[in-house]
C-alpha cells in the first residue's frame, strides 16, 4: 500500500494547506511504527511532531486528543493503521470538535467529514483484487503471481469541513485537489 511514503506525502500536502503550523501532531496507533519518513519532511519544513500513542481502553482517543492539545498542534496527521481506519468516524469527530485540521489516508475519509485524505481509491483496489481472483480461477497459481501496488492516488478535500472549522484551503492546493467536497 505504499504506506510509509504516502505519510510523507501526506505530510507535504498537510503542510501545504496549514502553511504556518509549527506543531503538527501524529496520532501513532502503537504496532512499531518508526515514522521515518515523516520526521525527514518535518525536519525540511521546520516543523516539530508531536506524537500521541492511541493506548487502550474505551478513553484512549480522548487522551491521545488530550496530548495534542497540551502540545499545541496546529495539524494533524493520521497514519496508515487498521485499528486508526477502523476508528476514523470517531478521529474524525475529535478533531472537528477539536479545530484540528487534519488529514486521513484514505479519500473515503474525506467523504464522511475528515477535512482532507490522500491515498489509493477503493475502487482501484477492488479493481486489482477481482483482477487476481480471476486469474486464480482461470488457474493461475497464487504463489507465481507478481505484489501489484495501488497507481491511482486521490487528494480529496472536504470544503464543508473547512468551513465548519473557519478553514481556506490555500488555492493551489485547491488546484491540485482531484476532487473537492462541498
Amino acid at each position: 500500500m505504499l504506506a510509509v511514503e504516502l505519510e510523507a506525502k501526506r505530510l507535504e500536502y498537510l503542510l501545504q494547506a496549514v502553511p504556518n503550523a509549527r506543531i503538527v501532531g501524529v496520532l501513532d496507533p502503537g504496532s512499531g511504527y518508526t515514522f521515518s519518513e515523516i520526521r525527514a519532511v518535518a525536519e525540511r519544513g521546520g516543523v516539530q511532531l508531536r506524537f500521541a500513542t492511541v493506548g487502550q481502553g474505551s478513553d484512549a482517543y480522548l487522551r491521545a486528543f488530550d496530548v495534542l492539545k497540551d502540545a499545541r498542534v496546529e495539524a494533524l496527521l493520521v497514519p496508515s493503521s487498521p485499528r486508526l481506519f477502523r476508528d476514523s468516524r470517531l478521529i474524525i469527530d475529535l478533531a472537528a470538535a477539536r479545530h484540528i485540521p487534519a488529514i486521513y489516508e484514505w479519500p473515503d475519509m474525506a467523504d464522511v467529514g475528515g477535512l482532507m485524505a490522500y491515498g489509493p481509491t477503493f475502487a482501484e483496489l477492488d479493481a486489482r483484487v477481482a483482477s487476481f481472483v480471476q486469474r486464480i480461477l482461470n488457474g493461475a497459481r497464487p504463489a507465481v503471481l507478481a505484489i501489484e501496488q495501488p497507481s491511482k492516488f486521490e487528494l480529496v478535500v472536504n470544503l464543508r469541513t473547512a468551513r465548519a472549522l473557519g478553514f481556506t484551503f490555500p488555492p493551489p492546493l485547491l488546484l491540485r485537489a482531484d476532487r473537492e467536497i462541498q
